[in-house]
């Protein structure tokens, strides 16, 4: 605190100035064990100062009234407030805990996540980076209880969801669990709505905010990659088309240009040629169902109403996929190459049906 000025060198009269009682104190402890203290009275009332004095029986000085204002900072703003800290690009492995069921998800390659557990099955990136991303700013909303004593009264107990995450450079672990809805008298002033936690490592019961819990609440259909291909662009050289009574070939040159027919004597639209790879590579699944080869009748894949299949330069099968029944405004999907079935909207079917003039190049004529 900076001295601007000396009002009384004895520090008489100390109990006009708000020192005796003084309105606050300060005590500080150097490094090498020697004490200071610090003595806050009155303001001023002339100016942007407030009075202050070393000890009962110093000198009363004025000083800056932003000590002051500093000073009376409650607990809660000086106390770290970060609810998890963690380098999110360390994490290797999350584990998600709730009273009937576990998720286990690993990181596989760079933006690149996997369910373990309880199935195999290629993870969704942005669910996984809404995760992570959210501990970046999360924060303790309000500290409930310094030392409980009885967990189960905030819904700690059994928790609702307990996340563990795992860290791939020192191997450790940190860990959250959350518990029931904030009780009336643990509400903020602002009257947020707050969830119960605790992190495993300390002992505080603290409020964190809602979103927190949208994020990390969640079911295996909202965790599975919806993708229904996994084939990367580059790959395919090229694409069969094959409806109930139409059969196209697209073909690329080493040129990288697309043609029509296995002679490649037409030349296609290039656009159109992209566009079905686009397609196939945005088509979401709305349902995951269990594929049993013996049931593929019902669903209408004994004639499919339409087959794309994806190769590669050697004329290797990439993926093959195959759309059966139609039902309302959903369709079945088949990836015939990874044996996975999905209810996708109909609307990706008709978007892949083209006709051979829509397929060749239009040439304008002057």
């Amino acid at each position: 605190a900076g001295n601007e000025g000396v009002v009384s060198e004895t520090g008489e009269d100390s109990e006009s100035f708000g020192l005796a009682p003084p309105q606050m104190k300060l005590y500080l402890m150097t490094k090498d064990g020697k004490k200071d203290s610090l003595l806050i009275g009155h303001k001023n009332p002339i100016g942007n100062a407030i009075f202050a004095q070393r000890n009962p029986d110093s000198e009363i000085f004025l000083t800056n009234y932003m000590m002051s204002t500093y000073m009376k900072k409650s607990l809660f703003e000086f106390r770290e407030k970060k609810l998890l800290e963690i380098d999110k690009n360390d994490v290797n492995r999350i584990i998600l805990t709730y009273p009937n069921r576990t998720f286990e998800l690993k990181k596989v390659a760079f933006k690149e996540w996997e369910i373990q557990k309880p199935i195999e099955y290629p993870a969704e990136l942005p669910v996984i980076t809404a995760i992570l991303d959210k501990f970046d700013e999360a924060k303790i909303k309000k500290f409930i209880d310094e030392k409980h004593k009885n967990l189960g009264k905030y819904g700690l107990s059994k928790p609702m969801v307990k996340l563990d995450l795992f860290f791939e450079r020192d191997a450790s672990k940190k860990s959250l669990m959350i518990g029931s809805k904030v009780s009336k008298e643990d509400k903020g002033s602002d009257g947020e709505e707050l969830h119960y936690a605790k992190n495993e490592v300390y002992d505080p019961v603290i409020g964190i905010e809602k979103s927190i819990v949208d994020v990390l609440v969640t079911d295996l259909f909202n965790l599975r990659n919806k993708m229904v291909v996994s084939f990367l662009r580059e790959d395919v050289r090229k694409i069969v088309l094959d409806y109930k009574d139409n059969h196209f070939v697209c073909v690329k040159d080493s040129s990288n240009k697309w043609f029509l027919g296995e002679d490649m004597s037409v030349q296609a639209n290039q656009e159109k040629a992209e566009d079905i790879i686009t397609k196939a590579r945005s088509i979401r699944a709305l349902r995951f169902i269990d594929y049993n080869k013996n049931k593929l009748s019902q669903y209408g894949f004994t004639r499919p109403q339409m087959e794309v299949i994806f190769k590669d330069k050697d004329n290797k099968e990439i993926e093959s996929l195959a759309f059966g029944k139609i039902t309302g405004d959903k369709i079945y999907l088949i990836n015939k190459t990874k044996k996975l079935m999905f209810l996708v909207d109909s609307d990706e079917f008709y978007e892949l049906e083209f006709k051979e003039s829509e397929l060749k190049e239009n040439k304008e004529t002057s």
